[in-house]
């Protein structure tokens, strides 16, 4: 996450249609970040098993506690059709809820997983 966050400021600071100043910058970062976790978390909750649910709920854990993450949360502003939960989620660090929405999802976007 740290270094989506430094290579996509360097990209702005770099490019004609940068935002106006640095705060602008760390806002679009910032919403970009959590858009980006939660269709990560939305996908990793789709393969959760009986087997693997733990480690799925530490790595999860493990990035909703980031200090990157927790400042990217005050950046985010859902547009119509984007999760306004699970940001508030991951804000009050419910894991659980939050992982049984993202299965919840996963299975509503993408259907049942097929078994092997």
């Amino acid at each position: 996450m740290d270094i989506f966050k430094a290579k996509a400021i360097e990209f702005f600071k770099q490019s004609n249609y940068a935002p106006v100043d640095a705060f602008d910058i760390k806002k679009e970062v910032g919403h970009a970040l959590i858009h980006y976790v939660i269709i990560f978390f939305i996908r990793s909750c789709r393969q959760i098993t009986g087997q693997n649910r733990k480690m799925i709920y530490n790595e999860i854990n493990k990035i909703v506690n980031a200090p990157i993450l927790r400042e990217s949360l005050k950046y985010y502003s859902p547009s119509k059709g984007n999760s306004r939960v699970l940001p508030l989620l991951m804000k009050f660090k419910l894991i659980h809820l939050m992982m049984s929405v993202c299965k919840y999802k996963s299975y509503k976007r993408y259907g049942k997983m097929k078994s092997n």
